[in-house]
């Protein structure tokens, strides 16, 4: 198994929310989440929450988190990397919050 350049051969990919304004049928600001794999492209896409929803708040309600959790969206010992808006789960990993010692920029999945 090959490994990404920045060292991690588990990364199923990364996730992050966005802001994205539409102007037609009626003007209005939405949250989108999406999933890109290491070839950059999009593994899903979920809009469903107003601007002011969190990143958080959207990946509880996205279909994908149910997906995984379910089983079969992502493969045995693969995660999902994403920044401080999520929390570590055994298929999500965030950095660590307040780290006091090592490199910021270190994460490790929960066991």
């Amino acid at each position: 198994m090959s490994k990404s350049k920045a060292g991690f051969s588990n990364c199923g990919g990364a996730i992050d929310c966005m802001l994205v304004w539409t102007s037609k049928p009626t003007e209005k600001l939405d949250e989108l989440k999406a999933v890109c794999d290491h070839k950059r492209r999009f593994r899903d896409v979920f809009i469903g929450h107003p601007g002011s929803a969190s990143d958080f708040t959207v990946w509880l309600d996205c279909s994908l988190r149910q997906r995984i959790e379910d089983g079969g969206a992502i493969r045995d010992g693969f995660v999902l990397f994403g920044d401080n808006a999520y929390i570590n789960t055994p298929y999500l990993v965030a950095p660590f919050k307040n780290v006091k010692s090592g490199s910021k920029d270190f994460v490790e999945p929960e066991h």
